[in-house]
Formats: structure tokens, C-alpha cells, sequence
């Protein structure tokens, strides 16, 4: 058996005839485009020269395959010109790993011998007139796969094997010879100390596990299995009068368990219908125009709650103007403008009635919950927002669903739907599990659908793969987005070796539980909604969360709002708060919970950290103009300890406001601690942390409500043997404040002070005095200068940050007891005893590849 491979895209080439028109004289005359001819008029004779058309560039369109191991790969290349005929293709760039043969738009794939991976080459077009695209992008995937004369050794076991294939029959036995047809039938068929064999395949069910024990379900050898939750389209399609080259079909709402749907062809993920077009394919880039993301500006809202607003959408990076179409009742404007809580998010399906006002002017009305559906009026400068609709279906590649029609329309690259695979995702869950324990999941890959577990107890989920978990969803309220693999009162779950990966939702969901493990995980391309969404939400208690790779996420690695413990360690985090501001990589906070919260003993080490930008805010409400980042946003919380963690490239600098007014100030901060109006008594401890490249370092803000004696503090702070910059900002605002009880609501009343130093010294003993009197001890720390640290480590440009030989921070590090190795002690993240314990937090992150799973597109 071998993984499935995708068909090769048909080459779409769009002719166009051209005629001469030309007007002749009567009688047999001469043409009246004759310049020898004489003007009637008695005036001299103005030649007519018809305008030549510009000839525009043909396109290379990019692709994405999958071949097996050792498998020969059968390409056709595409390429399209709208106003000629594509003539000629050319290979611009060679693959790496392997061989290209052929020539014109059919070529051959041969990897390298026992090679796997991802490889690629590059190709332009040229049209009819001699003018060449830009060069596009063929991503091959080569897969590793068991050879078929190499049948799995199967282990005795306490109950039986039963087998699943995807031609076998539910009225079968389950043995090899005669499997089950779909997993679920296995599942009801199971008895504790069974395990089911799944044969190669897309099994397109929702699989129930509930009340069972001991049971195993897992791929046959390293057979490729997929639960979609998209099933196939099978009605016919029909060009829409309306719509040239675009395709429309039936699809009942009903069979959709999710408000939208999302639709892949030929196997790869397609694009919504937006203005502008997402052109780069990119989800979580909206400063970048190519990416389906216009600068809008002057959003503005008239007071009253039935008022209309209005928003532009400016040129700025090439952007046209907004169509000239009537909305449909199921547009979506979606605006990343403001603070993240004002932003715009309104449906014509909720009220909106979203409506072109002129060529960059759109009007709509708020339908979520905030200021734009609020009663006063609002507004705001600058921001990044793109709409949603049937209306601009416009781009090779689009689809929309229309819920109130029960359509699915599709616009292909061809002009014709012949010959390609569509499917439309229909269920929320593939695997569900209830009072279910002692459950394996092995090597089970899961597209276009998530996970539920409730009360199921040592589950053990173990290399496998969730892609596509959620589509895109419109939300009245602003608060964490539960939507992802959802994890309720279950206790000892292994989560591990697998890909976590392109949601619009979040990715693990641990709403609660305890001793749960997430290890050695790869969690990326999370959060494409950008509003509330995190890699990994986590309420259990002792949660572990260890060697993972956390790649780009909308907004937060990790959130915790319970007095819960984690141990958080040995992961590599990149590329968190892609689409958030005043947020962090890890955050925990207590809301709007009464006291702060206990994190009993956390632990928060040995992880990489670094590339956290985020994106600008200006607002009104309150007055605003940051691009705020965190690294550790540790809001209202003790007890627990930050150490050995690398952290670099946390910066909020790079955006140049395009409307009049303050600039955007950059704000990207290594460590937040609230603690606002919570008196925080536990230990708060950061120790041999290297931190390097970033805006400010630390930042407090302190509330004081003086009638109640209620004020925040820090009593048992405590920071030694860290390495960080010199001459960056330690900052703290005070506020008075009316405090409302028991919820901590809270009103601004006037300024107390603000301290801002560059020296941590210097800070902590400001901070020590009245009103404030917090206490944190600060000793051993080194602050180094850009060109000193270039001095002191290897080399900080290529982010190696190990400790030259000889330096003083070697050895002038203080011993901490269950934190630093033996004497002599060195300051920073690089300490041990050993090399490998030196070492530690230059290994963070996952040892699994994405290459080690299928690719979803």
C-alpha cells in the first residue's frame, strides 16, 4: 500500500480570437482610414490609428504534489494568459533532491534514491508576444512508506486484530480477509484489548468512541489513513448566467454541521471569496496586501445603535477598488482596526446589510457585540480588513457557500469543472470520545475536521496529524475561541509526535483535567479569525507541555486563566501574535476573576522564543498608537518560576502609519506582570534568562484604589543571573482607581505616577518606595550594550547565544538551589553542568519533521 497521491492539475490555456475591423467607403471607395483621402470637411485629413491593447503577462501557476518514496511523479505544468495564448514553458530553477524530464508542460519527477522530504523547482511561461510571467513554485512532497512486501510485525495482544479497509464491507467479520468497511463499525464491534488495523484510505465518517476500554485503533504499518469531515461533491455543476467561469452546485445546508464550510479541490485547501484576493496564499499576514488584507482607514460610526458606519478601503500596496456589486445578505466585513476588542466584524446575515458606498467607501452596521453596535459614537484611523461575499467571486480558485440558497459555487483556473475532485467539508468532529479510557490513536490523520474528548481518561494520541481543523466563523462576542481539539475532564492524555496545524479555530483546548501531557508536537498555522484564538488553551492542572514547535499563531501560544500548575519546558515559539497586539507568547492572567491567581509551582523554562512582532493599533477608546508584543505575559499570577529561556526578536518597530497623526510607537516588551490591583505575595522568579533585541524589558501596572485600601503588589520578586540589554526601558504606570467588588470592575480616577529607568537596579529601588512598595530583589544580572554582546557570545546576529570562552559571564553567576548547575556558575540560558545541560535550550522543539506527515495543503 502506498500514501495517495493528487492528480496533476490540467493545463488551462484561454485562447482569444482577434479580428481587424475595418470600415470601408461606399461605392468601392477607398477606406475611410485612407490618410491619402481628402477630409470632407475642407480641413486637413486627421489620421485614426486604432489604440493597440497592452499586452499583458501570462501567469505560472504554483502547485503542490505528493509522490511516494522512490516513485516517479507525473507532472503537468499550468499556466494561463488572459489576452493570448501561453506558448512556451521553462524551467527556471532545478530541484534539489531529485531529477526533472520532459519538456513543454509535461515533465516526470524523479527524487532521489531513498530520499524524503520536501523538495521544488521553479517555472515561468511565455505568451504568443514574448512576454514571461513571474516564476512559480512546484512544491513536491516525497513521502516514506513501508514497502508492500514488508507487512507489519504484529505483536501478540490480549484480544484480537480487526481490520478496516476502504472496500471491505460492514456486514464482514473484521478479519484480515473480510475487514469492515468504515472505522466506527470496527469501534462498535471492539471489546477491551482489541486493536483495529486501518488499510490505506479516506474514511469520510465521524467516529464514536463511547464506554469503551482498552482498545487501539491504528494505521495498518505506515499505510496512510485519513477522517475527513469533507465528503465528496457528487451533484452536477452548472455555469452561473450570472457569473462567467464560474460554476455553481447544489449542496444542502443541512448536511453542514459548521456555519461555513471549506471546499478543497483536487485535494489542496481553496480560498473564500474576498476583496481584495488573497493572492500569496498566506492566512495570518494582513500588513501584507498580497495576502487578501486592504490598510482601511476613517472607520466611523454616527452615534446611535441603528446607525450606519462607515469604512475605507484605501490603494495602498495596489489594492483595486472595491467592486462595483450589491452585496448579497451573506457578507461578511471583517476589519483588524483599533484594539483588538473594538475591531469590525459584522454580517449582513446579522443586520449588517453591508452595501458599497462608492469605489473605496463601504457602509454596513455593527452586529457584534462592541462599539460599533454600541449606542455612542465611535471611531478609528487605520487598520487591515477585507470582506467576504458571493458578489466578489472573482478569482480563479474562489468558491462561496450560499447557506440561504443551498449553492456551492467554484471558479476554476480551467474555465471548466471537468475532470476535478471537489470536496466541501460537512462535519465538525471526526473523532468524538466520551467515558471512554485507555484509548490509542496511532498514526490516524485527520483533515478538515477536529477532536472531542469528554471523561475519557489515558488517551494516547500518537503520530498523527489534524489539518484544516475548523473554517471560518463569524462571532458576536470577543473572548477565547473554543474551537479545536476540545479536551473536558479527562485525566493522564498523552498528545504526542503528531501535527496540529491551518485553522481559522485554536488548536488544543484542555478545558479542564489533570496530569495531561503535550509533547514533542508540531502546533502552527493557528488562529487564521485573529480574534482570541491560542496554539494551546490550558485550565487542566499539571498540565506538561514539552518539545514542542510552536510555529506562527494569530495571537498566543499559551493562555491560562485558572490557578492551575504547568511545567512548560524545551519548546521552540515562533511567530505568536501574527495578528494580535497587547498580548504575549505565553500569557496567563486572571481576568476579571476576583484574585490573582495561584500558578502552584509553574514552571517556565528552557524554551526558545523569538520573531514576535504583532500588528498596530490606533484607536480612540482608549487613545492609542502601539504595536504591542509580550513575550511572558504574566498578568495577576505568582507563584512560579521563569528560567534557562532563550528570547530574541520581540519588537513592535517596523510599520509607517499611512493616516495623519501620532506614530505608531513600538512596544515589544520581554516580561508584563499586571499585577493592577491584585497584592501578589508568592514568588515570582525569573533566573538565567538571556533576552536580546526588543523594545522595553519590563512593564507593571499598578491600580490603587485608596478608600478600599486595595492596591496591587509584588512582595517576593526575585531576578538573578539573567543576561539582557542595556539601556531599554523598565516601566510602571500608576492609576488610581474606584474598584468595584467582588468582580474587580474598575474606573480610572487620575494618574498616580510613572517610572520609567534603564537600569534594573535603579528600577526595582524606584518601585521599592511609597505608594508602590513592591519588592523585587535583583542581583547578578549582566545589561550588555548591542556591540557587547557581540563580545560576550558566539555570534548574537546568527542567534547563536552561547558564551564565548573567558568571558566574565562564565563564571560570575550566583547558585540557585533546583536551578543552576555546580560552581562556577554562569549567567544567561547557556548553564550546566554539562554541555548537553548548557545545550538544553539550544535543542528546544519537536524532533518530528512536517515532512513526517501528509501533506493537506
Amino acid at each position: 500500500m502506498k500514501f495517495e497521491t493528487s492528480r496533476g492539475l490540467l493545463l488551462a490555456t484561454v485562447l482569444m480570437a482577434l479580428a481587424a475591423l475595418t470600415a470601408c467607403g461606399g461605392g468601392g471607395g477607398a477606406s475611410s482610414n485612407n490618410n491619402n483621402g481628402a477630409d470632407p470637411s475642407g480641413g486637413d485629413k486627421v489620421e485614426d490609428t486604432p489604440q493597440q491593447p497592452v499586452n499583458k503577462k501570462p501567469i505560472a501557476h504554483a502547485q503542490s504534489k505528493q509522490v511516494d518514496q522512490d516513485k516517479i511523479l507525473a507532472l503537468t505544468l499550468v499556466g494561463s494568459d488572459s489576452d493570448g495564448i501561453v506558448s512556451k514553458y521553462q524551467i527556471s530553477q532545478q530541484p534539489s533532491h531529485g531529477t526533472l524530464s520532459g519538456s513543454g508542460s509535461s515533465y516526470s519527477y524523479d527524487p532521489n534514491d531513498d530520499f524524503t522530504g520536501t523538495d521544488s523547482f521553479m517555472f515561468t511561461v511565455t505568451d504568443d508576444k514574448g512576454a514571461v510571467s513571474t516564476a512559480a513554485k512546484v512544491t513536491i512532497n516525497v513521502m516514506a512508506v513501508q514497502q508492500p512486501d514488508t507487512p507489519p510485525v504484529l505483536p501478540p495482544i490480549s484480544g484480537r486484530y480487526i481490520y478496516v479497509a476502504p472496500d471491505g464491507n460492514n456486514a464482514n467479520t473484521g478479519d484480515e480477509s473480510m475487514p469492515y468497511q468504515t472505522i466506527s463499525q470496527a469501534v462498535n464491534q471492539a471489546v477491551s484489548g482489541d486493536v483495529i488495523l486501518v488499510r490505506a484510505g479516506t474514511y469520510r465518517e465521524k467516529v464514536s468512541i463511547s464506554n469503551k476500554q482498552n482498545i487501539a485503533i491504528k494505521a495498518y504499518g505506515y499505510e496512510l489513513v485519513t477522517i475527513s469531515g469533507a465528503d465528496l461533491i457528487t451533484s452536477s455543476w452548472s455555469e452561473d448566467p450570472n457569473k462567467p467561469g464560474v460554476f455553481k452546485t447544489s449542496l444542502n445546508s443541512n448536511s453542514i454541521e459548521t456555519d461555513y464550510t471549506q471546499v478543497f479541490v483536487d485535494g489542496k485547501f481553496q480560498q473564500m471569496a474576498r476583496y481584495p484576493d488573497n493572492i500569496s496564499g498566506e492566512m495570518m499576514k494582513p500588513m501584507d496586501p498580497q495576502s487578501g488584507y486592504a490598510i482601511i482607514t476613517n472607520a466611523s460610526k454616527p452615534a446611535g445603535s441603528s446607525s450606519r458606519s462607515t469604512v475605507t478601503f484605501t490603494a495602498h500596496g495596489g489594492i483595486g477598488e472595491i467592486p462595483n456589486v450589491t452585496f448579497t445578505d451573506e457578507a461578511v466585513v471583517r476589519g483588524l482596526i483599533g484594539k483588538l476588542r473594538n475591531n469590525i466584524f459584522s454580517a449582513s446575515s446579522d443586520g449588517a446589510a453591508i452595501q458599497r458606498e462608492d469605489s473605496r467607501l463601504l457602509s454596513f452596521k455593527g452586529t457584534n457585540n462592541g462599539y460599533w453596535k454600541g449606542n455612542d459614537a465611535y471611531s478609528s484611523p487605520e487598520g487591515f480588513g477585507f470582506i467576504f461575499d458571493l458578489a466578489v467571486l472573482d478569482r480563479a480558485g474562489e468558491w462561496f457557500y450560499s447557506r440561504d440558497n443551498n449553492e456551492l459555487y467554484y471558479k476554476p483556473a480551467s474555465g471548466s469543472m471537468n475532470s476535478l475532485t471537489v470536496e466541501a467539508k460537512k462535519r465538525k468532529w471526526a473523532i468524538q470520545l466520551s467515558n471512554s479510557h485507555n484509548i490509542t490513536l496511532e498514526n490516524i490523520h485527520v483533515k478538515a475536521a477536529a477532536m472531542q474528548v469528554d471523561s475519557s481518561d489515558d488517551l494516547h494520541v500518537t503520530g498523527c496529524s489534524f489539518q484544516y481543523l475548523h473554517p471560518f466563523l463569524y462571532r458576536r462576542s470577543y473572548g477565547v475561541l473554543k474551537e479545536g481539539i476540545v479536551i473536558d475532564n479527562s485525566d493522564n492524555g498523552v498528545y504526542e509526535n503528531s501535527l496540529i496545524a491551518h485553522t481559522w479555530g485554536s488548536g488544543i483546548i484542555l478545558n479542564s483535567g489533570n496530569n495531561n501531557k503535550i509533547h514533542n508536537n508540531i502546533i502552527e498555522d493557528i488562529g487564521w479569525l485573529g480574534q482570541f484564538t491560542v496554539a494551546i488553551f490550558n485550565e487542566a492542572n499539571n498540565t506538561e507541555i514539552s518539545q514542542n514547535t510552536m510555529g506562527r499563531a494569530s495571537r498566543f501560544h499559551i493562555r491560562t486563566t485558572k490557578s492551575v500548575k504547568s511545567t512548560i519546558t524545551d519548546n521552540h515559539m515562533f511567530e505568536a501574535m501574527a495578528m494580535g497586539e497587547d498580548a504575549g507568547v505565553i500569557m496567563m492572567t486572571s481576568t476579571a476573576k476576583t484574585n490573582y491567581l495561584d500558578l502552584k509551582g509553574t514552571e517556565i523554562a528552557y524554551n526558545k522564543i523569538h520573531d514576535i512582532h504583532g500588528i498596530p493599533a490606533m484607536d480612540i477608546k482608549p487613545s492609542y498608537n502601539r504595536q504591542t508584543v509580550k513575550a511572558f505575559y504574566l498578568e495577576d499570577v505568582d507563584n512560579y518560576t521563569v528560567h534557562h529561556n532563550l528570547v530574541f526578536n520581540v519588537s513592535g518597530a517596523g510599520y509607517t502609519r499611512k493616516t495623519p497623526g501620532t506614530a505608531v510607537q513600538p512596544d515589544g516588551s520581554m516580561i508584563y506582570l499586571g499585577p493592577r490591583a491584585r497584592s501578589m505575595t508568592r514568588p515570582v522568579n525569573y533566573f538565567n534568562n538571556t533576552f536580546y533585541n526588543y523594545d522595553s524589558f519590563m512593564n507593571i501596572w499598578h491600580h490603587s484604589d485608596k478608600d478600599k485600601d486595595i492596591h496591587g503588589l509584588i512582595a517576593d520578586g526575585n531576578f538573578k543571573n539573567n543576561i539582557m540589554m542595556a539601556g531599554k526601558a523598565h516601566k510602571l504606570g500608576g492609576t488610581y482607581m474606584t474598584i468595584t467588588l467582588p468582580n474587580y470592575s474598575s474606573s480610572a480616577t487620575g494618574s498616580i505616577s510613572k517610572i520609567e529607568e534603564t537600569s534594573l537596579a535603579d528600577y526595582v529601588a524606584e518601585i521599592a518606595n511609597p505608594p508602590y512598595g513592591y519588592t523585587i530583589k535583583q542581583s547578578h544580572n549582566t545589561e550588555l550594550s548591542q556591540a557587547e554582546f557581540s563580545q560576550v557570545f558566539e555570534n548574537p546576529t546568527s542567534h547563536n547565544f552561547r558564551l564565548k570562552s573567558g568571558v566574565d559571564e562564565t563564571s560570575n553567576g550566583t547558585s540557585i538551589v533546583g536551578i543552576t548547575g555546580s560552581a562556577p556558575i554562569a549567567r544567561g540560558a547557556w548553564e550546566g553542568d554539562t554541555l548537553a545541560d548548557k545545550d538544553r535550550v539550544f535543542n528546544a522543539g519537536a524532533s518530528i519533521k512536517r515532512s513526517d506527515f501528509p501533506v493537506a495543503y
